[in-house]
């Protein structure tokens, strides 16, 4: 909301072209002595710009360093596309894997810990560390070094989501404030409901979790 209100001060009056801040406030690297889905998303969003800093500081240096037949003193740097692969890859990574248990209706935190260890790609990735059943956790292991998490309340914290109506109630509200700051939420909200199958005129409602809510924030982000 601060971000959209100072673009709006610094918007040009009839100019195509404008000026515009975004604001990408992180923690830093975290591992405790337990982990949870709050610091698995915060870990993500590093090893994310840790690529994003590699690519810009080292690999399209050493192209344009090529290109241009200059000489190039190699440097060694992490290269950690295969663990931010591991966690967002689309059908089999970690976030792929909770979104999948978590629609499903008794899906709880041990069927996700076990669909990560059936995961071929998951497990057979040199980012990741075997669950160890015994205490509920799965190890990650990233560029700052491998973080062991507690799946305790990651699939509930993955669907703690605003209910459609509350959604729908704060955007028809009259306060502008509110109006604005779920502009886009209560659009999306009504997309996802959708009517189930089958008579009884029930219904199921299709979501975006948090993780991957997040990961698109974080990609707009970047793009920006």
């Amino acid at each position: 909301y601060i971000v959209k209100c100072v673009n709006t001060a610094l918007r040009l009056k009839n100019n195509t072209v404008t000026m515009c801040v975004s604001v990408l406030d992180i923690f830093g690297f975290e591992v405790f002595q337990k982990n949870h889905f709050e610091q698995f998303c915060i870990n993500y969003a590093n090893e994310k710009l840790q690529l994003h800093f590699n690519h810009f500081n080292f690999m399209l240096e050493r192209q344009l360093y090529a290109r241009e037949g200059i000489p190039l003193v190699e440097s060694d740097f992490v290269d950690n596309s295969k663990c931010v692969e591991l966690i967002e890859a689309k059908g089999f990574g970690i976030q792929a894997c909770l979104d999948d248990v978590c629609i499903m209706p008794k899906g709880d935190d041990q069927q996700f810990l076990d669909k990560l260890s059936q995961t071929p790609q998951v497990k057979s990735s040199p980012h990741f560390g075997a669950p160890k059943q015994r205490n509920s956790t799965f190890v990650v292991n990233h560029y700052a070094g491998s973080v062991p998490y507690t799946v305790t309340e990651f699939c509930e914290k993955n669907k703690d989501l605003l209910a459609h109506d509350v959604v729908v109630m704060l955007q028809s509200s009259k306060s502008k404030f509110f109006t604005q700051l779920f502009e886009n939420t209560a659009s999306e909200a009504a997309a996802a409901a959708k009517p189930g199958r089958g008579g009884g005129g029930g219904g199921k409602i299709s979501y975006t979790s948090v993780s991957a809510t997040f990961k698109k924030d974080l990609q707009s982000r970047m793009d920006s």
